[in-house]
């Protein structure tokens, strides 16, 4: 092992098993290792707890190519890859005394204490840093000069010896003026005689001055003394100042505590570092084995990330002892590969029914990882004739331990998936892949489906016109492919059943989602949503498009102010506008115009101007004179939609009419989302915009949002080409992390800087002008278009772009999930061009786009040419770029091409970026607490759905009892006691009007009069069911919980639109949105039991023959998804009439309340 360039690094040092360690090492400080095999960059960054780093990252240098090699997060100690061997987490442990301090003592002596502290600290400091510093120094003056006097003494001692030499020399010659002979044996050399000397000294005094200095052993050692040594040490520790304490990996004194990675490149045995004593071991998150040993020195070190522990709890350790042993899978897998190739169809066939046996008595996954990624790599060579690679094998690990694999375009993502997909699938508890469309979903599935049935599993495909009980069929399958969406509404859907055996899901076990940060990331913003259409009237819808036609956009005042104009139009005095900017700085000044447009936020609203001009054009709709007045709230939505509709959103771009409807289009994919609709009113006012047929606005049934439905699963993995920049957000959503999977050819494809034009006319010229250099000189370019019109061609479009000469001009990505792959002849002439028009808002979408260039080693080029007429630069502050260009006055053909400048269009990328995280983010809090009551009720929905018993509103009825019996006869006096509302409320909701509670002495006797009712007449209704009466009150009871959660969830999207009001009271918006909702909730569980009671003991049993009572789903579903869906009904169930009572309708049991 070699060492150099230790640039940045303080204290290195070789421990005396020859372990490298690096020390100092301070939150963002990089350290770079050059040794002879390569170059490893590590890497510490965030908080620290204890001692240790909360992620820690290793990269590795391979064929001037950078890999991410490991993550480590706290004290899980996630590592990442596989070619490491084991982790090593120190920290110091101490034993704190707990004591107590009055509060009102607690402030007086805080401050006593900190003053006393500090001054203490400080002298104490003071002295103890200058007295050290002064013996240091005393000590290094006294070696000093006791190693000078040394030195003065061995250079006397080469002095005489020179001259020793010089006279023996002088005799020499004379000896051969006389003789004629020269002196041949015991010649030697002055220069030679100094190097010795100089050896001998400095080998004995050396040491004694790095003892000193603190810092002994810091030879350097070569690769050729250490051909044993089989793996190096890396430690990282963490102060801002040198302080020596006992660490167990060194004999001298060293800093803090840190994290150690064992790095070794076969199987091989872990040994203790020191003595010890082993306090724990067990199992980690990744079903890895760890030990915990105590050191006598108040040092822990975990061994981590083992494959066999070779002790147990209590075990007492010497430095050098086995803890356990690391086994490379990826070794393991090769070497059963070349076993399993020996085998016959009928015996990998056999192997994987045994294999499914061991998973299913409790076998874990991670120990059958070999020998299922052994066979199904040679499945796939036999049946597809395209074998896994290493890095595919690598990928396929971690998509088996819950991470997103990130593989470039051309890599095999589809391949890779089988691996992980046939090991989770043993189980039999079913695994879903999911893509972002039919297509994909459809192509993916017949592709590999001859994998999964060599090793003996079926596979199942979710399409959007599938019937439930052909989804039910695919759901029974041991693997599933289907679309995010589809498998969001089954859930959905499942939700809204009345009969068990209608269900098609079967649990959420395990999932990979290809184009992962599509689905997790850009379609986050977006709920899946079934409604209904309701009664609602659409004429106002175009009534309210031509009022806002002819408005004028005005611009912000504040970005060109001029003073006397806002006095003129505000009514101000010049003194009094610094308060009326400081008062108006969050908002637009707008001096003129009709409507404020910020293109950042895309939102919109009418000015005081355009406001009277609307109002004008409404008055027959306004109940008052002004638009903002409260009477006209519903109209002012209305409005604001239709000013989105109108001036926002762009027709081609945002949406595009298709047999007379909007469909809108993916702004990150460029793909149709046919059937998705906007809400709140917006998709109706684009209806009205393009003259089309308005439909009815619907009402929610059931919603949920992505996030929340994927972390429904019990294990959850993605694929991508592009998820690092999306890290954080995968990470603190979704709790997965990112692992980049070396390609298996190095990436040769060459990224251009962008060029930057002043206009888009000047860009559209060079971007002709390069596509024309490309292709040939001639004044035709045959070329193929693919945007949201062309949507069907896709796939061939795509697959034909490889070819000679061939031009495709494509929105964001479209084609996506579809190989570009290179004909020869292209290959020669340097591969695909990528040309970028426009750069996105986010840098993932255009690292997609490069990425369609160079796969599997392919050449290929890349470049964007941009103008600062595009809205990224124009909305998100190219103003410094357009000065540069004016300053430097370049002409407007002439681009700019500089990294600055790239950088600088990046960090507006990144502020994008974090702006839709920020939303993403803050829809999810929101979410989640929807999410919390709709698992709720969705839990008491099954219990009630598979319960048999006949018992269910029995309980419900005696806990009625118990709440009325409590509410009117709380007092021990009789005489306080509310009786005649007891019996009103008794009757309203049991129906039930000959209880006699004044002839009671007690509460207990009341409530005990009022449980015998109850036993009677309940006892009464089953008999008047017979037969029925289980599915009858299953029926009433999910009947009346469907009903109330749907008013909850409308009243809850009315509560977030009027929450952020509270704002303005200097309150969090969301802390009130989770209070009130918890109230509105709390309602509805009480009213869930209310209503239910009065239905079924006013239900009445009609003839055999009547038609049955409910269908699973609403007949007039809308999703906000896929197709319109109309499920099939249940079949052969109870037939039911009951009295509809509506919900302000008298009731008949004579009280005069409404119901």
């Amino acid at each position: 092992m070699s060492l150099q360039a230790f640039n940045s690094v303080k204290n290195i040092t070789l421990d005396n098993n020859n372990y490298l360690v690096l020390s100092q090492n301070r939150t963002g400080d990089e350290f770079q290792i050059d040794y002879t095999w390569g170059k490893v960059h590590f890497q510490t960054g965030g908080t620290f707890k204890n001692g240790t780093p909360e992620h820690v990252k290793l990269r590795m240098l391979k064929n001037d190519v950078w890999y991410d090699y490991a993550g480590i997060s706290g004290h899980g100690a996630k590592l990442l890859s596989k070619y490491f061997t084991f982790v090593l987490i120190t920290e110091k442990t101490s034993k704190v005394k707990k004591f107590r301090i009055p509060l009102n003592l607690l402030f007086l002596l805080s401050v006593l204490l900190i003053a006393a502290l500090s001054f203490t600290g400080y002298v104490f400091q003071s002295y103890f840093n200058a007295s050290r510093k002064i013996l240091q120094l005393d000590e290094l003056r006294a070696t000093y000069k006791e190693k000078k006097i040394k030195i003065d003494g061995y250079n006397k001692k080469i002095e005489d010896l020179s001259l020793s030499f010089d006279r023996l020399n002088e005799t020499r010659k004379k000896m051969k003026s006389v003789t004629g002979l020269e002196l041949t044996e015991n010649t030697a050399s002055t220069e030679s005689a100094e190097k010795e000397l100089l050896k001998k000294y400095y080998a004995a005094e050396t040491p004694s001055v790095l003892n000193i200095i603190g810092d002994a052993n810091t030879e350097k050692i070569s690769a050729a003394d250490n051909k044993n040594v089989y793996f190096e040490k890396f430690t990282g520790y963490l102060e801002d100042h040198m302080e020596y304490e006992t660490d167990p990996f060194q004999s001298h004194g060293h800093l803090l505590t840190g994290i150690t990675i064992g790095v070794r490149d076969k199987n091989s045995k872990v040994p203790v570092t020191a003595d010890g004593i082993v306090i724990r071991v067990g199992e980690d998150d990744l079903n890895k084995k760890y030990a915990e040993v105590y050191h006598n020195n108040a040092y822990k070190t975990r061994y981590a990330l083992l494959s066999d522990l070779s002790v147990k709890a209590g075990d007492v350790l010497k430095r050098g002892d086995i803890v356990g042993q690391y086994r490379s899978i990826l070794k393991a897998v090769n070497a059963l590969s070349e076993k399993a190739e020996q085998y016959s169809e009928v015996q990998i066939r056999a192997a994987m029914d045994d294999i499914r046996k061991r998973a299913r008595e409790g076998v874990s996954a991670d120990s059958l990882l070999p020998e299922v990624f052994a066979y199904t790599r040679v499945a796939a060579s036999r049946t597809l004739g395209q074998r896994h690679f290493d890095v595919q094998i690598i990928g396929g690990i971690a998509l088996h331990e819950g991470q997103i694999a990130e593989m470039k375009t051309g890599e095999g993502k589809t391949l890779t998936a089988t691996l992980a997909v046939a090991l989770n699938a043993v189980s039999g508890k079913g695994v879903h892949l999911v893509t972002v469309n039919d297509y994909l979903a459809k192509r993916d599935k017949e592709w590999m489906q001859p994998v999964y049935e060599y090793l003996g599993f079926s596979v199942g495909l979710i399409q959007h016109d599938m019937r439930d009980d052909e989804r039910k069929l695919q759901y029974q399958a041991d693997i599933t492919y289907g679309t995010n969406s589809e498998f969001g509404f089954d859930y959905l859907r499942d939700n809204m059943k009345y009969n068990p055996e209608s269900l098609v899901q079967r649990g959420h076990h395990y999932a990979i989602v290809d184009e992962v940060d599509s689905i997790l990331i850009d379609e986050a913003r977006t709920p899946l949503i079934i409604s209904g259409a309701t009664d609602e009237l659409t004429d106002k819808y175009h009534k309210i498009n031509s009022a806002l036609g002819g408005l004028s956009r005005g611009y912000r005042m504040c970005d060109n102010p001029d003073p006397e104009q806002v006095c003129l139009k505000y009514n101000l005095t010049p003194d009094k506008l610094p308060r009326f900017y400081e008062d108006r700085k969050d908002t637009d000044l707008i001096l003129d115009g009709d409507y404020a447009l910020d293109e950042k936020s895309r939102n919109i609203q009418l000015t005081e101007s355009g406001a009277e001009r609307v109002e004008i054009k409404l008055a027959n709709m306004l109940k008052s004179g002004s638009l903002y007045d409260f009477e006209n709230i519903e109209v002012l939505h209305h409005v604001n939609q239709s000013l989105k509709a109108k001036y926002v959103f762009k027709k081609d771009i945002d949406y595009v009419v298709k047999d007379n409807r909007i469909v809108i289009v993916d702004e990150f994919t460029g793909r149709l989302m046919e059937g998705r609709r906007y809400s709140d009113g917006l998709h109706q006012a684009l209806e009205a915009k393009e003259y089309l047929q308005v439909e009815k606005e619907n009402r929610t049934l059931a919603t949920i949002t992505y996030q929340n439905y994927f972390r429904k699963y019990e294990k959850l993995a993605g694929m991508t080409g592009t998820a690092t920049t999306e890290e954080e957000e995968f990470q603190k959503i979704y709790r997965l992390s990112v692992f980049i999977v070396p390609t298996n050819r190095p990436v040769i494809r060459i990224d251009h800087p962008d060029a930057i034009y002043k206009t888009k006319a000047a860009k559209n010229r060079a971007i002709t002008g390069k596509i024309k250099e490309l292709y040939e000189k001639g004044s035709r370019i045959p070329h193929n278009v693919l945007n949201a019109k062309y949507f069907e061609q896709e796939a061939a479009i795509i697959a034909d772009a490889g070819r000679k000469k061939s031009v495709t001009i494509a929105t964001n990505m479209a084609g996506r999930g579809t190989d570009i792959k290179l004909t020869e002849e292209s290959v020669s002439l340097g591969g695909l061009y990528i040309l970028g028009t426009i750069r996105h808002e986010s840098r993932r979408i255009d690292n997609q786009l490069r990425g369609r260039s160079g796969r599997q080693g392919d050449p290929g080029e890349s470049k964007y040419f941009i103008s600062l007429e595009d809205d990224l630069l124009r909305i998100f502050g190219g103003e410094r770029i357009a000065r540069i260009m004016t300053t430097l006055n370049i002409d407007e053909d002439e681009p700019i091409e500089h990294y600055l400048i790239s950088k600088s269009i990046e960090n507006s990328q990144k502020s994008v970026e974090g702006r839709h995280f920020s939303v993403r983010k803050h829809l999810l809090e929101y979410d989640d607490v929807v999410n919390r009551q709709r698992e709720i009720i969705y839990k008491r929905r099954r219990e009630i759905l598979f319960n048999q018993s006949t018992n269910i509103l029995h309980e419900l009825s005696l806990n009625k009892v118990e709440q009325l019996t409590g509410a009117y006869c709380l007092s021990k006096n009789t005489d306080d006691w509310s009786l005649t509302d007891l019996k009103l409320d008794f009757t309203e909701n049991f129906g039930e009007t000959g209880i006699k509670p004044e002839e009671c002495k007690t509460a207990e006797e009341v409530e005990k009069m009022l449980t015998d009712t109850i036993r009677r007449i309940y006892d009464a209704k089953i008999q008047s069911l017979g037969e029925y009466a289980s599915a009858i009150e299953k029926q009433i009871f999910l009947d009346s919980l469907d009903n109330i959660w749907k008013e909850h969830l409308i009243n809850l999207d009315h509560l977030k639109e009027s929450v952020g009001l509270s704002a303005y009271a200097q309150k969090n918006p969301l802390d009130e949105y989770k209070k009130e909702a918890y109230n509105m909730f709390a309602e509805l569980m009480y009213n869930l039991e209310t209503q239910a009671i009065k239905l079924f003991y006013r239900v009445q049993l009609a003839t055999p023959e009547a038609i049955p009572i409910k269908k699973d789903v609403p007949k007039n579903m809308i999703l906000n998804a896929g197709e319109n869906k109309t499920p099939a009904e249940a079949k052969g169930k109870t037939i039911i009439k009951k009295d509809k009572i509506g919900r302000n309708d008298p009731c008949h049991c004579g009280s005069g309340k409404k119901i």
